[in-house]
């Protein structure tokens, strides 16, 4: 049985454990965040701030509710892509997805 702990992508006390009896490789999410990513991101919104505003006149609150997680869900995968990570039975207790992802070689 292989047992990984993986840490929150958002600073947070949190942790997912995660628990494998096959030799199957365990892909996991993870978004890197960089203070360019940030920049890029609140140039983006101050210039497209007119988004977020409330264009239509209904009063349906789900509705709402919906276009601006759908705009939102839009934003972050542009801004903070996740890429995954994948373990195996042969890395060491000790890997985290932070580590092994600054391991891998940079392709492009």
């Amino acid at each position: 049985m292989t047992v990984r702990v993986v840490k929150s992508v958002v600073r947070s006390d949190h942790q997912a454990v995660v628990a494998c009896t096959a030799s199957q490789p365990v892909r996991v999410n993870k978004q890197k965040i960089m203070g360019t990513q940030h920049a890029i991101f609140l140039q983006y919104i101050s210039n497209h701030e007119d988004r977020f505003e409330n264009h239509t006149d209904t009063l349906n609150t789900q509705s709402e509710f919906d276009l601006f997680y759908n705009r939102a869900t839009v934003l972050l995968d542009a801004f903070y892509p996740q890429s995954s990570v994948t373990f195996t039975s042969r890395d060491p207790h000790y890997m985290t997805a932070a580590i092994k992802s600054k391991l891998r070689p940079k392709i492009g």
